[in-house]
């Protein structure tokens, strides 16, 4: 009978150093896999900052021709801007300015003008 007990106690010491051994890897294993992945995705980021900051470094020194349309694209933003803004004043919708109908705003303000001057040149000569 006492070496049924032995036994037992002996079985069960060892399937627990078993779990223990697993449990023990596991602290080896998982930090691992881990690092794995975290290295992955850090090689990725790094990746894309160096694409980042090869753009911005272009942006700062641009050639003449990136130069130009970086001012154009300014140009039309300023101009689409001017257009919502004198939407109402010359009744034209907005960003019509910015697709090429510069001439049709300019035309329609000439007129507008031609007008205004018509108008108050009427009331001087009537008062």
């Amino acid at each position: 009978m006492n070496w049924g007990v032995r036994g037992v106690f002996i079985i069960i010491f060892v399937e627990t150093v078993q779990m223990l051994q697993v449990y023990a890897g596991s602290f080896f294993v998982i930090p691992l896999v881990r690092w794995f992945f975290i290295s992955k995705t850090n090689a990725e980021i790094e990746k894309r900052n160096r694409a980042r900051k090869q753009r911005a470094r272009a942006l700062e020194l641009p050639d003449p021709s990136l130069r130009r349309k970086v001012n154009m694209g300014v140009f039309i933003l300023l101009l689409c801007f001017l257009d919502y803004y004198w939407s109402e004043y010359c009744g034209i919708g907005p960003c019509r300015v910015a697709k090429g109908e510069l001439e049709v705003w300019r035309e329609q303000k000439r007129e507008k003008s031609r007008k205004n001057r018509e108008k108050y040149q009427l009331l001087e000569y009537s008062a």
